[in-house]
């Protein structure tokens, strides 16, 4: 009976271990790891790490209108570059080509009142000086530069008043054409040539997207949030470029807990309290898109 006993607790005992590992590797993935690489189960790293996964995602900008109307045209295509100010579509203009027309006409015929104005007082202006330098009455002259000065003085705003007129137009016809307040790359063309647009329901014409410089949101546990800081260096892969690694750096770190989000896959991981932290990653090259997934390995410090 003895010797049964001891064959069924021999027998226990390797299953009892592996209980025991499974259920450390579940309550600690990091010591977990690190007794994989103890074992010779893994290389051992060059840095201890923290290891997530997130969404790279892009700072985009969603380009309006400040006014309603048709669009004639979409100048840019998705894909396309574009810097700040480059035109990004136009809306018809119709009718307003000849109003500025006629303003510009009508700032011509002010100026050239001005001018003849402006000749009339001089003249007179020099009849009243000659009188004064002779001792000669000069009440004559008087009446008149007092005239052509309030001439001078009327001719003078109705030049301000038909450059004002001018350039309220002109800015109308400006806001026609709108212009990307950004510098990246269009993303998305959300309205389409032939499309009305209103101020009362704004709609975005195109979404312009800065990949110069990326951002990688992922989530750390409460128990690993200690070990991370500002400025740390991230390592960054991506499925579509296997084998090369990207680096990045923690800019933001979350001062308060959240649930994992529902993007997480199971509902486990779903219901645990994370904080989430932001990687910046350079991409002069453009070679990584928003909306890649990506796995992350925060650098906790140097080997020794």
């Amino acid at each position: 009976m003895g010797r049964i006993r001891l064959i069924v607790v021999v027998l226990l005992l390797p299953l009892i271990f592996i209980a025991g590992l499974f259920g450390y590797a579940k309550a600690s993935p990091e010591g977990w790891a690190q007794v994989r690489v103890d074992l010779g189960l893994e290389p051992a790293q060059a840095h201890r790490v923290i290891t997530a996964w997130g969404f790279i995602e892009a700072e985009e900008t969603y380009v309006y209108s400040e006014t309603g109307g048709r669009i004639v045209e979409i100048a840019v295509d998705e894909g396309d570059e574009v810097e700040v100010g480059d035109v990004v579509a136009r809306l018809d203009a119709t009718g307003l080509g000849a109003q500025i027309e006629a303003a510009e006409a009508a700032v011509e015929v002010a100026k050239a009142t001005l001018n003849q104005a402006q000749v009339a007082f001089d003249y007179t202006k020099s009849l009243l000086e000659g009188a004064r330098a002779q001792k000669w009455s000069d009440w004559q002259y008087v009446h008149q530069y007092l005239i052509d000065e309030a001439a001078v003085e009327t001719a003078e705003a109705g030049v301000r008043l038909a450059e004002a007129n001018l350039a309220v137009l002109e800015n109308q016809r400006e806001q026609l054409t709108i212009r990307s307040p950004v510098a990246g790359v269009v993303v998305e063309k959300v309205a389409s040539v032939g499309e009305v647009l209103t101020v009362f329901a704004p709609t975005p014409i195109v979404v312009v997207a800065n990949l110069d410089e990326l951002t990688l949101a992922i989530y750390v546990s409460e128990s690993q949030l200690g070990l991370v800081n500002l400025g740390q260096d991230v390592e960054i892969r991506v499925d579509s470029f296997p084998g090369e690694t990207f680096i990045g750096e923690v800019t933001y770190i979350s001062p308060r807990a959240e649930f994992t989000p529902t993007t997480v896959q199971t509902q486990e991981e779903r219901v645990k309290m994370v904080f989430r932290v932001k990687v910046r990653i350079p991409n002069p090259e453009h070679r990584l898109k928003a909306g890649m997934p990506a796995d992350a390995a925060i650098l906790l410090e140097e080997p020794e």
